[in-house]
């Protein structure tokens, strides 16, 4: 589904892309549920589980030149198959500035389209290099486990760490009111602490309870 709508996005939108994220909850007959993720992007899943969510970790990892698979992929196709380069901007006096990025070549004056992403969906018009094929993980809950997801763009990861969001989550029963409540303080800490400039926020938090065996209760 994701390259199926990265082609149809080529007939009307070529420069604008977006990230994508799904997470896919199933219920096995014992009651224990499998969790699975694909992502394309920098937008990313976490899981908080255990007493008071004090067992953390990412269930997707961001599609990023930091990755050192995803740019070596890179890299190697531009290298092959050409119109790839991973390098930075410079300015008047050829000093290089800002982060890594994809480029379809050198930049110069006239080539100054880039991406920061190594996978999006809807980026025609960026290098060949920057594919749509999603990544994907998986990870069991147990019938009698309690774990909480949250699941966010990166206007939210890049001002938390999983043990902020832990701090917060802690004090904020409701999935609803948790997701607002961490919405809010990252556009409080992007306007008020980092140099950022405020990015899209959309958080969703899903709370995946203990469920009862269907065949127990009949």
């Amino acid at each position: 589904s994701y390259k199926a709508v990265d082609e149809m996005s080529k007939e009307s939108a070529q420069f604008c892309g977006s990230c994508a994220i799904d997470v896919f909850i199933t219920l096995h007959a014992d009651g224990s549920r499998l969790v699975k993720c694909s992502w394309v992007g920098d937008s990313r899943a976490a899981c908080f589980r255990s007493t008071r969510y004090k067992v953390f970790k990412d269930i997707s990892v961001d599609h990023s030149l930091s990755r050192e698979d995803e740019k070596k992929r890179i890299v190697e196709f531009g290298e092959t198959q050409g119109g790839a380069v991973v390098t930075r901007r410079r300015n008047r006096n050829g000093e290089p500035v800002g982060p890594w990025a994809v480029f379809t070549a050198p930049p110069d004056d006239k080539n100054n389209l880039s991406l920061m992403m190594t996978r999006s969906i809807g980026d025609g018009h960026h290098s060949k290099a920057v594919i749509a094929e999603p990544e994907v993980t998986e990870f069991l809950v147990k019938k009698d486990e309690h774990v909480r997801l949250v699941i966010a763009s990166d206007g939210l990861w890049r001002v938390f760490e999983n043990k902020s969001v832990r701090k917060m989550l802690k004090s904020v029963p409701n999935p609803i009111r948790a997701a607002n409540r961490l919405a809010v303080e990252s556009v409080y800490r992007t306007q008020r602490h980092t140099h950022f400039k405020l990015d899209d926020v959309t958080i969703i938090v899903v709370d995946i309870v203990a469920s009862v065996n269907e065949a127990e209760t009949e």
